[in-house]
């Protein structure tokens, strides 16, 4: 309810209850490898050579061959009989019914509303608490299933001792390389850059333009409009509004002392015309290989 009334408020004071319209977008092949990348991150933690992740694919592929044969998932009337069941009776089915529901709803998102959609950890993670407690609670009637069948217990066995060998390692790599390193916006390359020096030595109020308004706000405090962009994230379209943007930052610039801040394209920097169109008559005052500042000559020291 509180959500409702906030959208009735966005629809009355904008027309949008969102910000977004329906429509189709096709998934980049970027998307498509991130979505691969987060799954494969979650089944094989370790980070393994290419020859050690093209075995395990293969293995895995010559598994499920296995287990299909051995189970007869073609028998169309068996198998939809006991899924109907499944959802009846089993006490899993709300949980495979959830993440059914969140797959369709991200894709959703991904396909007709937000094209900028991430496919990573961060909207992953419900997802994969999930298949751990649907993991968990399948293992004993697949070891039960299996009473009788010692190769199979013993690949099961295998595969889950693999996979908790692989995991320990990378928690151990992970707990080992967080103490040096917080990683993220907290990572050294940010805290011990001259970059929080350069912004800091601005004047109070300084008018700052960026490409990362929030790597702007977490390594000065100060607080930072965006700058023009020649393509809506959300809909990946071409802005109708790029020029009268670029006009308004120059305007402004013109009128006040004011830093453009570009960040490198590791960290989300826009593409090179777009930079040259921002920071044209402005001066280098810092350049650290994870970002430069570009101020008017009245800052200049």
């Amino acid at each position: 309810l509180p959500m409702a009334g906030w959208m009735a408020r966005n629809l009355i004071l904008t027309g949008s209850p969102t910000n977004r319209t329906l429509q189709f977008h096709i998934p980049s092949a970027d998307t498509v490898r991130d979505g691969f990348v987060v799954v494969w991150q979650w089944l094989v933690p370790y980070q393994f050579p290419t020859w050690g992740n093209a075995g395990i694919l293969l293995l895995t592929g010559l598994l499920i061959l296995f287990v299909l044969w051995i189970t007869h998932p073609w028998k169309i009337r068996q198998l939809r009989q006991k899924s109907l069941g499944f959802l009846r009776y089993d006490p899993r089915s709300p949980m495979v019914i959830y993440l059914a529901a969140y797959l369709v709803v991200l894709a959703g998102s991904l396909l007709l509303v937000d094209a900028s959609t991430p496919i990573d950890q961060r909207l992953a993670t419900p997802l994969l608490s999930l298949v751990i407690v649907l993991v968990a609670s399948t293992l004993p009637p697949v070891w039960r299933a299996f009473a009788g069948k010692a190769v199979l217990r013993g690949l099961l066995l295998l595969g889950m001792t693999l996979f908790l060998l692989s995991s320990l390692s990378r928690s151990r790599w992970l707990a080992r390389e967080i103490q040096f390193d917080a990683g993220g916006l907290a990572a050294a390359v940010w805290i011990e850059s001259g970059l929080a020096d350069t912004l800091d030595a601005l004047p109070e109020g300084t008018l700052l333009f960026t490409d990362n308004p929030e790597a702007v706000y977490f390594i000065s405090g100060r607080g930072a409009f965006g700058l023009p962009s020649m393509f809506d994230n959300v809909t990946m379209r071409d802005r109708l509004d790029y020029a009268p943007s670029l006009a308004e930052l120059r305007r402004r610039l013109g009128v006040e002392d004011g830093a453009v801040v570009v960040f490198t394209p590791a960290e989300g920097a826009f593409e090179q015309s777009i930079v040259e169109d921002a920071t044209q008559g402005l001066l280098l005052l810092y350049d650290g290989g994870e970002a430069q500042v570009f101020v008017t000559p009245g800052l200049q020291p």
